[in-house]
């Protein structure tokens, strides 16, 4: 709801003060600026709504997912800009386990099931949306089944899937603060 994501918001917003950003001083905003996510009851609530649980459940199957404190490892903050992104925030896949030198994935992502996107303020389609692949879900898994169940490292894919992805529209995650993207 509305409340919560604005609670997130604030807890955001400390965390990037901490790094120099300043909400009322745009000079300090980059194009992207990832910070661990906070924990806390709002982020608890965020992610553990009545309506996402059933969400969960449907999408990955009941009782095979865990209740967290928080939203994810990361919240990516984007701001608009028309510079790309700094490292870590431009495309990618999702990686789904910690291996040699990095995140690594696989056909069956381990460890994993979904990504959730959630959105703590409003945001339209000049506000920095995250874009996303329509269709990529389709070009990555024979990409990865080429790979087994040991998988690869997430850069080693990196360059097989850019021409095929990025050939596709891209969507904008865009909506009200408290919409979340699965």
């Amino acid at each position: 709801d509305a409340a919560t994501a604005k609670a997130c918001r604030e807890m955001i917003w400390d965390s990037l003060a901490e790094r120099g950003v300043r909400r009322d001083d745009r000079a300090t905003w980059r194009p992207c600026v990832r910070i661990d996510c906070p924990e806390g009851e709002p982020f608890a609530a965020a992610g553990n709504s009545p309506a996402l649980e059933a969400a969960y459940d449907q999408l990955i199957g009941p009782g095979r997912w865990t209740r967290q404190a928080r939203v994810g490892g990361t919240v990516p903050v984007r701001f608009p800009s028309e510079e790309y992104p700094d490292s870590g925030c431009g495309y990618h896949i999702e990686g789904s386990y910690a291996g040699p030198g990095g995140w690594w994935v696989n056909l069956r992502s381990r460890a994993r099931g979904l990504l959730a996107l959630f959105l703590f303020s409003d945001v339209g389609p000049d506000d920095a949306p995250t874009r996303l692949m329509s269709g990529s879900h389709l070009c990555i898994p024979p990409i990865l089944a080429r790979h087994g169940e040991a998988g690869v490292h997430g850069d080693d894919v990196a360059g097989r899937w850019r021409p095929s992805v990025l050939c596709r529209p891209a969507v904008h995650a865009t909506g009200r603060a408290g919409g979340v993207f699965l």
